[in-house]
């Protein structure tokens, strides 16, 4: 065995590595839809907003979604439904953020602890809201099927 021969196989043994360990694990896929939906739903937080921004969000979602507030006693279902509810809100806040502070995984679903600001509009005023938010997903490939808020 030559030593040219030693360092190749050596060289395509890396590589092979860094390609299976570098493959995108459905955990990350996952994660990364619920990244999107939450950086998207920050966006129709905006005093500037569009119905544009609604169906960003609901394009993360199976058609048949199920949207729950257990606090509020509200349960929705369908992106038709969760549609007509989000517009409902277009330009009623601004300034909003929405930080994951921590989050969890299992078997299709992500759950997120997150910090969440926003300027709420109080007639001609606008009033700085600041709240810990539990949200809890279950996912159906790299689709929202269930959103759970809890705050």
């Amino acid at each position: 065995m030559t030593l040219r021969y030693v360092g190749m196989c050596a060289l395509l043994v890396g590589v092979a590595s860094t390609l299976q360990a570098g493959a995108i694990k459905p955990d990350e896929i996952q994660m990364g839809v619920v990244r999107s939906y939450l950086e998207a739903r920050a966006a129709t937080m905006q005093e500037a907003t569009s119905p544009g921004d609604v169906e960003r969000v609901l394009a993360l979602c199976t058609p048949n979604v199920v949207y729950e507030h257990p606090r509020a006693g509200m349960t929705r279902v369908g992106v038709a439904t969760l549609r007509t509810g989000m517009v409902g809100f277009l330009g009623a806040s601004r300034k909003a953020s929405i930080v994951i502070n921590e989050s969890l995984q299992g078997r299709d679903m992500v759950a997120v602890r997150t910090a969440v600001s926003f300027e709420a509009q109080d007639g001609a005023n606008w009033t700085p809201v600041s709240r810990s938010q539990v949200w809890v997903f279950e996912l159906d490939g790299a689709k929202i099927k269930r959103i759970m808020e809890y705050w």
